[in-house]
């Protein structure tokens, strides 16, 4: 976003201690903004390398599931850090503030708003499509573990129960484990995803908010 100066004069645009402090919070909201798009890319390049890996429960999967629950976390973070840089520039009236100026600010908040909303839903559309994904996978390995065998005739409750005649091999106990590793790796990330949507929901219905009020003071 571009912003002009607001001294008669643009020779002297560069004393920078004669702006007003909103115009800084505008400098820092556009830098949160450039980090929550690097983020966005990360976070969608790590997620399709993630749904396209075929082995669940090894160290790598595990690894790549934490940096994904952590880049989504800052990416929250941040989203909501910008929402209250926002909030402030809409109170940092100056004292000699004439309408001018008063306009321009309110303008760039509108700007900001419209901006980290577009953000904001960009973010819950790709959380939702990967949710999908996830629930697309989960279907297709349970389709394969059906036509395998592996789901019906291998269940924990079955260990407790050990009979002469009805002994688990090495490789089927494995097998159980891996299964039931897969499950709870799927369920974590699961509610992972669905704990962000819930959050963008809530940011999403925030920001929807501030447009409405930001409106109103625009009328006046």
């Amino acid at each position: 976003m571009s912003l002009v100066s607001l001294e008669e004069g643009g020779e002297h645009s560069d004393d920078s201690s004669k702006q007003p402090m909103w115009i800084h919070t505008c400098d820092e909201v556009e830098f949160e903004f450039g980090r929550v798009r690097s983020r966005l890319e990360e976070l969608a390049n790590a997620q399709q390398k993630h749904i396209s890996r075929p082995n669940f429960g090894d160290e790598a999967f595990e690894a790549e599931e934490r940096q994904m629950e952590s880049t989504t976390e800052q990416i929250t973070s941040m989203m909501s850090h910008c929402q209250r840089l926002i909030n402030m520039i809409s109170t940092q009236r100056t004292r000699n503030e004439n309408n001018s100026e008063r306009k321009l600010r309110e303008n760039t908040v509108q700007a900001l708003i419209f901006t980290l909303t577009q953000l904001t839903n960009d973010f819950r559309t790709r959380q939702s499509k990967y949710l999908k994904d996830i629930k697309n996978r989960t279907s297709n390995v349970d389709s394969f573990l059906l036509t395998t065998g592996q789901t019906d005739d291998l269940q924990w409750g079955e260990l407790v129960d050990v009979t002469p005649s009805h002994e688990y091999t090495m490789d089927q106990i494995q097998q159980m484990m891996m299964n039931e590793q897969t499950v709870k790796e799927r369920e974590k990330e699961v509610l992972v995803v669905n704990s962000s949507i819930r959050e963008l929901n809530s940011l999403f219905k925030d920001l929807s908010s501030m447009v409405v009020d930001q409106g109103t003071i625009l009328d006046r």
